[in-house]
Parts: structure tokens; sequence; C-alpha cells
């Protein structure tokens, strides 16, 4: 049964995703392994205002999403010089 949507919310990202589950199995006529993709729910708990928790109450969502700087800047100020010197001796040789 088709359910009306209520409306469309602009919201905030929730923290639920989609996680890969690859699991082993075995070709039955081959006997070679292979992988099968599968994915499982990580779900949270959601605040009130998210994108998650409208969809569970049959709200549509828009999300405004921005990508910036991932960069571990504590990484590079601790291991910068010991990452170089290690690169470079190797490169070097």
């Amino acid at each position: 049964m088709e359910e009306e949507i209520k409306g469309i919310r602009f919201t905030k990202q929730g923290m639920e995703f989609w996680a890969e589950n690859p699991e082993q199995r075995e070709h039955p006529a081959e006997g070679s392994f292979y992988y099968w993709l599968g994915a499982k729910l990580a779900q949270f708990d959601e605040e009130d205002d998210c994108d998650i928790t409208f969809l569970n109450k049959g709200y549509a969502t828009a999300v405004p999403i921005h990508i910036g700087d991932l960069t571990h800047h504590l990484s590079i100020n601790q291991q910068r010089e010991k990452f170089e010197n290690y690169v470079n001796t190797k490169v070097s040789k």
C-alpha cells in the first residue's frame, strides 16, 4: 500500500547509513569462492530535526551538504618530517 508523502522538510543529515557487509560464498557448480556484497543498515539514536526522523514520519527531505577540507592537520604537524625523510631516503636509493 502506497502512503502519501506528508510534505518536504529541509533538514540536517542524520547518522544512519548503509554499510557494506561482504560475505564469502562458494559457487555451487565451480567450487570457487566469491564475495557477495550485501549491506546492513547502521542505525543510531537520531535527533528530532534530522532527515532520518522525518523520513520515518513519512516526509521527503532535502539536506544541504558541504564537502570541505578533510585533512587531519594534527597528523601533518606531528608526522610530516618523519614521513618525508623515510620516503625520500627510499626514493633516492
